[in-house]
């Protein structure tokens, strides 16, 4: 085994040395809210959160940033696994998730634009989706669907995604409203669980109501 792998020893010792950064930007991505980040924002944050973590360990617990060891294409694969458990792998890995979940969940609610707006540092808001926010900010309301042809939907917005690509939402207790010839109302209550919608070509509006 040690022959096999003796060729990658150098992509081992970064593959561990990365590892804590490489898990903090995983769930930094699965906890932010937004649209997924480009791969090059991803291995940026890999490496901000291993050098991180990697100075708060050596001051808070005396362990080298770097592991004591020579790589060399004929270092042994078990010679760098103990290296960096020495170095506390598992504390590391747990400091920079712990982060990078601080962090994902700070910007999720916009705590560092909103004190810089506070001091006048910025005016910038959080680039949220503008579908997102709509339905986060007013969890508890029923919405109404306008359509270009008249028709609307009303509903309890049971389930939705995340962001507004692919836009999608189930509304539960749904109930359409629509115009005969005579120009009257018809309401139709939906007999089953609700109503799932994924094409939005022919929306006009969504109403928040109270």
């Amino acid at each position: 085994m040690d022959s096999a792998l003796s060729g990658g020893s150098v992509a081992l010792y970064l593959f561990f040395l990365l590892l804590p950064g490489l898990l903090g930007s995983f769930i930094y991505d699965y906890f932010l809210e937004g649209e997924p980040r480009e791969n090059s924002d991803k291995i940026t944050t890999a490496l901000i959160l291993t050098l991180l973590s990697s100075i708060i360990m050596h001051y808070a617990a005396h362990t080298p940033i770097l592991p004591n060891i020579e790589i060399t294409t004929g270092t042994r694969v078990d010679s760098i696994i103990n290296a960096f458990i020495a170095k506390n792998l598992l504390y590391t890995s747990a400091l920079s998730s712990m982060i990078a979940f601080v962090f994902a969940i700070i910007n999720n609610h916009g705590l560092i634009y909103s004190l810089m707006r506070r001091l006048g540092l910025s005016m910038k808001a959080p680039a949220n989706d503008v579908w997102q926010k709509m339905l986060y900010a007013n969890q508890g309301f029923w919405i109404a669907i306008s359509f270009r042809d008249g028709r609307r939907l009303t509903g309890w917005p049971e389930m939705f995604s995340s962001m507004g690509r692919p836009r999608e939402i189930f509304l539960a207790e749904a109930t359409w409203y629509d115009l005969n010839e005579a120009g009257e109302v018809i309401t139709s209550d939906i007999e089953g669980p609700g109503v799932y919608l994924s094409n939005f070509d022919d929306v006009v509006a969504i109403e928040i109501l109270r």
